[in-house]
């Protein structure tokens, strides 16, 4: 499931988005997890939503249309496994809140784990949350 150099192409994520600004659709939680994904498998989990969406609201009418976004994680990441967040590997998705809009995606990496931050770049918090999508 990951690609050979998976742990090199994710750093590059994390460094190419370091001084991106936040922006729904195209730098958010749920852009920057799917680049990691991308950068791990090869793949782009929202390569039919990436411009689908432009605002906050438009963002959770997208996720609420899908079914929540517990469904579109288990959607667009078939190959990956729920597990709890404290026995996830790095790269995983963790899911931090439950709520459309109260919901964050963070990609973990070693002993934190790693989000947009509204004022620009990524931030790192303490490991936490609901449910990861490990692969």
């Amino acid at each position: 499931m990951r690609l050979d150099d998976w742990d090199i192409r994710l750093y590059d994520v994390f460094d190419r988005v370091k001084d991106e600004h936040f922006r729904w659709g195209v730098f958010d939680c749920f852009t920057f997890a799917s680049d990691c994904v991308e950068a791990i498998t090869g793949i782009d989990p929202m390569k039919e939503l990436r411009g689908t969406y432009g605002t906050q609201n438009e963002a959770y009418r997208l996720i609420c249309s899908l079914g929540g976004v517990d469904k579109v994680l288990d959607d667009f990441l078939p190959n990956a496994r729920r597990v709890l967040p404290q026995e996830a590997h790095r790269g995983a998705v963790i899911l931090q809140g439950n709520q459309p809009l109260g919901t964050r995606l963070c990609v973990l990496d070693r002993n934190k784990m790693y989000c947009p931050h509204e004022s620009g770049g990524i931030v790192g918090i303490e490991i936490g949350g609901t449910t990861a999508w490990d692969f």
